[in-house]
Protein backbone atom coordinates (compact mmCIF):
# COMPACT_ATOMS: atom_id res chain seq x y z
CA UNK A 1 0.00 0.00 0.00
CA UNK A 2 2.83 2.39 0.87
CA UNK A 3 4.52 1.76 -2.50
CA UNK A 4 1.26 2.56 -4.26
CA UNK A 5 0.92 5.89 -2.37
CA UNK A 6 4.48 6.91 -3.17
CA UNK A 7 3.96 5.97 -6.82
CA UNK A 8 0.79 8.05 -6.98
CA UNK A 9 2.61 11.04 -5.45
CA UNK A 10 5.43 10.71 -7.97
CA UNK A 11 2.94 10.57 -10.86
CA UNK A 12 1.19 13.70 -9.57
CA UNK A 13 4.46 15.63 -9.26
CA UNK A 14 5.54 14.64 -12.77
CA UNK A 15 2.10 15.45 -14.21
CA UNK A 16 2.10 19.09 -13.12
CA UNK A 17 5.25 20.78 -14.43
CA UNK A 18 3.21 23.90 -15.24
CA UNK A 19 2.79 24.51 -11.51
CA UNK A 20 6.26 26.03 -11.42
CA UNK A 21 5.68 29.71 -10.54
CA UNK A 22 9.09 31.20 -11.26
CA UNK A 23 11.18 30.70 -14.38
CA UNK A 24 14.17 29.51 -12.32
CA UNK A 25 12.28 27.32 -9.84
CA UNK A 26 11.65 25.63 -7.59
CA UNK A 27 8.96 23.28 -8.85
CA UNK A 28 7.72 22.47 -5.35
CA UNK A 29 8.30 23.77 -1.81
CA UNK A 30 6.80 22.99 1.59
CA UNK A 31 7.49 26.56 2.78
CA UNK A 32 5.25 29.41 1.67
CA UNK A 33 6.62 32.14 -0.59
CA UNK A 34 6.40 34.63 2.27
CA UNK A 35 8.40 32.29 4.55
CA UNK A 36 11.09 31.86 1.89
CA UNK A 37 11.39 35.62 1.34
CA UNK A 38 11.63 36.39 5.07
CA UNK A 39 15.36 36.23 5.78
CA UNK A 40 18.54 38.28 6.14
CA UNK A 41 20.06 38.43 2.64
CA UNK A 42 23.37 39.51 1.12
CA UNK A 43 24.10 40.18 -2.54
CA UNK A 44 25.89 37.37 -4.37
CA UNK A 45 25.42 38.49 -7.98
CA UNK A 46 24.45 41.67 -9.81
CA UNK A 47 24.07 42.32 -13.55
CA UNK A 48 23.05 45.32 -15.65
CA UNK A 49 21.79 44.35 -19.11
CA UNK A 50 23.58 41.01 -18.71
CA UNK A 51 26.94 42.53 -17.72
CA UNK A 52 28.37 41.43 -14.37
CA UNK A 53 28.66 44.53 -12.16
CA UNK A 54 28.90 42.87 -8.74
CA UNK A 55 32.18 44.59 -7.82
CA UNK A 56 30.74 48.02 -8.67
CA UNK A 57 27.61 47.25 -6.63
CA UNK A 58 29.62 46.06 -3.61
CA UNK A 59 31.87 49.14 -3.77
CA UNK A 60 28.83 51.45 -3.83
CA UNK A 61 26.72 49.59 -1.21
CA UNK A 62 29.39 48.27 1.15
CA UNK A 63 28.38 45.59 3.66
CA UNK A 64 24.79 45.61 2.39
CA UNK A 65 22.32 43.56 4.43
CA UNK A 66 18.71 43.12 3.36
CA UNK A 67 16.41 42.00 6.18
CA UNK A 68 12.83 41.03 5.30
CA UNK A 69 10.53 39.74 8.05
CA UNK A 70 7.46 37.48 8.01
CA UNK A 71 5.49 40.44 9.36
CA UNK A 72 6.29 42.16 6.02
CA UNK A 73 8.74 44.77 7.28
CA UNK A 74 12.14 45.41 5.78
CA UNK A 75 15.40 47.10 6.76
CA UNK A 76 18.24 47.57 4.27
CA UNK A 77 21.57 48.71 5.73
CA UNK A 78 24.80 49.56 3.95
CA UNK A 79 27.66 52.06 3.89
CA UNK A 80 27.24 54.24 0.79
CA UNK A 81 30.60 54.52 -1.02
CA UNK A 82 32.26 53.54 2.25
CA UNK A 83 31.38 56.94 3.73
CA UNK A 84 27.77 57.22 4.86
CA UNK A 85 25.80 54.72 6.94
CA UNK A 86 22.37 54.26 5.36
CA UNK A 87 19.29 52.51 6.71
CA UNK A 88 16.21 52.19 4.54
CA UNK A 89 13.05 50.73 6.08
CA UNK A 90 9.40 50.17 5.40
CA UNK A 91 7.03 47.38 4.45
CA UNK A 92 6.88 44.78 1.70
CA UNK A 93 4.28 42.42 0.29
CA UNK A 94 3.81 40.05 -2.61
CA UNK A 95 1.94 41.22 -5.69
CA UNK A 96 -1.49 39.74 -6.32
CA UNK A 97 -0.14 37.00 -8.58
CA UNK A 98 2.90 36.56 -6.28
CA UNK A 99 5.42 37.14 -9.07
CA UNK A 100 6.89 40.33 -7.57
CA UNK A 101 7.81 41.88 -4.24
CA UNK A 102 6.34 45.36 -3.71
CA UNK A 103 8.27 47.68 -1.39
CA UNK A 104 6.84 50.71 0.41
CA UNK A 105 9.80 52.57 1.91
CA UNK A 106 8.95 54.96 4.76
CA UNK A 107 12.44 55.98 5.96
CA UNK A 108 14.62 57.88 5.41
CA UNK A 109 12.30 59.08 2.64
CA UNK A 110 9.08 57.71 1.14
CA UNK A 111 9.48 55.62 -2.00
CA UNK A 112 7.80 52.67 -3.70
CA UNK A 113 9.26 50.09 -6.07
CA UNK A 114 8.81 46.48 -7.12
CA UNK A 115 11.16 43.66 -8.07
CA UNK A 116 10.10 40.68 -10.17
CA UNK A 117 10.89 37.28 -8.62
CA UNK A 118 12.97 35.04 -10.89
CA UNK A 119 13.94 32.39 -8.32
CA UNK A 120 12.66 31.88 -4.79
CA UNK A 121 14.20 29.07 -2.81
CA UNK A 122 14.78 28.77 0.90
CA UNK A 123 18.44 29.73 0.52
CA UNK A 124 18.40 31.63 -2.78
CA UNK A 125 16.52 34.68 -4.06
CA UNK A 126 16.83 36.16 -7.55
CA UNK A 127 15.09 39.43 -8.38
CA UNK A 128 14.90 41.66 -11.44
CA UNK A 129 13.84 45.20 -12.25
CA UNK A 130 13.95 47.53 -15.22
CA UNK A 131 15.11 51.02 -14.28
CA UNK A 132 15.23 53.69 -17.01
CA UNK A 133 15.69 51.02 -19.68
CA UNK A 134 18.39 49.15 -17.74
CA UNK A 135 17.56 45.57 -16.76
CA UNK A 136 19.05 44.88 -13.33
CA UNK A 137 19.25 41.37 -11.89
CA UNK A 138 20.09 40.70 -8.26
CA UNK A 139 21.04 37.33 -6.73
CA UNK A 140 20.92 36.95 -2.94
CA UNK A 141 22.09 34.33 -0.46
CA UNK A 142 21.32 34.18 3.29
CA UNK A 143 23.49 36.52 5.35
Amino acid sequence: MRTLSLSMLLVLLISFPACKKYEDGPLFSLRSKKERIANDWKISGYWENGVNKLTDFQNTFQGAKYSLTKSENFVFTYKLLGLIDVEQSGTWHLSGDKDAILFNQTAPTADNWSLTILRLKERELWLQETDSGTVKEYHFLPF
